[in-house]
């Protein structure tokens, strides 16, 4: 193979990953449009793809209906979601809260439950 040949094979595949990538990063859909309108701290309760159980990050989130993830960053450009959500540190009576971050691809959420709106 000749290296004009090879050049331009190289920067045809390159191209093609590129425009893979962005076929598959853009962010369409309802939950999308939801995320990219929600105001940051907005809580909500996420519902996985491939479940129909509310997404429980705590084992008392499971008897509770799901863990309460709050809203703090968006970017619809790449699909992900940012969220926090206090985690128990023990089991005691006067447990201590800790603030976590979960990150997540928005095409790997299939539905949303909106706990409360700011005002």
């Amino acid at each position: 193979m000749s290296d004009l040949m090879r050049e331009t094979t190289n920067l045809f595949n390159e191209l093609t990953r590129k425009e893979i990538r962005k076929k598959t990063n853009s962010c369409v859909g309802c939950i999308c449009d939801t995320l990219s309108k929600a105001k940051t701290k907005e809580k909500f309760i996420l519902i996985l793809k491939g479940t129909s159980v509310p997404l429980s990050l705590n084992e008392e989130d499971e008897l509770t209906g799901g863990t309460i993830l709050t809203l703090e960053k968006f970017k619809r450009e790449d699909g992900c979601a940012v969220f926090t959500f206090h985690q128990s540190t023990d089991k005691t009576r006067y447990p201590h809260l800790v603030q976590k971050t979960f990150i997540i691809d928005c095409h790997c959420i299939c539905g949303l439950i909106l706990v409360e709106r700011d005002k």
